[in-house]
């Protein structure tokens, strides 16, 4: 929302919008809402200026530039393995990207997997629950983990770097923006997160 201020009363507004952005509100007042129809494929390529009007003489205001974002990728990830009672919880770290490749903070994410499993060995781990939130910060941290089941979890004695056999695969997409809702937004990421007795990753 941008508002023009401090002019006389009689004066008239008009604004005019440049880039990948309309006008959804206000067009002929003082205040404007402008929203973006696309992202940017630039910094700065949306402008908006305003047009002053009072008795026949004509003023423009300084323009004002605009930069819509999406979310668009991840890079990544990062792991932390930390036991977890019987078992294990892995912390996977990444960063989002926009479509300028710059970071995005405090972004609402969410997730959805696939009905596919391909079991390694014969277990009665569970399937990941569905997980989502806000970014923390500029890092979207993936939590998974199993506690008890058969056969038993390890606890990781510290960041494995070579993870134990294989439990299972289940397929899972990462989804950024738009909605707290699991599913909702810019899907960003498809991925294999895969469970093994003392760590889970993305592969």
């Amino acid at each position: 929302m941008s508002a023009a201020t401090g002019q006389p009363d009689g004066t008239t507004y008009g604004w005019t919008v440049t880039g990948p952005a309309e006008i959804y509100e206000g067009q002929n007042t003082a205040t404007v809402k402008i929203m973006a129809t696309a992202g940017s494929v630039a910094a700065n390529d949306i402008t908006l200026k305003c047009t002053y009007s009072l008795s026949g003489t004509n003023c423009d205001s300084n323009t004002l530039t605009f930069t819509s974002r999406e979310p668009r990728s991840l890079t990544g990830p990062s792991y932390s393995d930390l036991p977890d009672g019987s078992g294990y919880k892995t912390l996977a770290n990444y960063a989002i990207l926009d479509q300028l490749c710059f970071t995005m903070s405090d972004v609402p994410t969410g997730e959805t997997f696939d009905s596919d499993r391909y079991n390694y060995v014969p277990n009665n781990w569970s399937n990941p629950a569905l997980g989502g939130g806000v970014s923390d910060g500029f890092i979207l941290t993936d939590q998974m983990g199993s506690i008890g089941g058969w056969p038993p979890p390890q606890n990781p004695a510290s960041n494995p770097a070579t993870p134990g056999t294989r439990v299972f695969d289940h397929t899972q997409h990462l989804w950024v923006g738009s909605s707290l809702c699991n599913g909702a937004g810019c899907l960003v990421k498809t991925v294999k997160q895969t469970y093994h007795f003392n760590c889970g990753r993305h592969l």
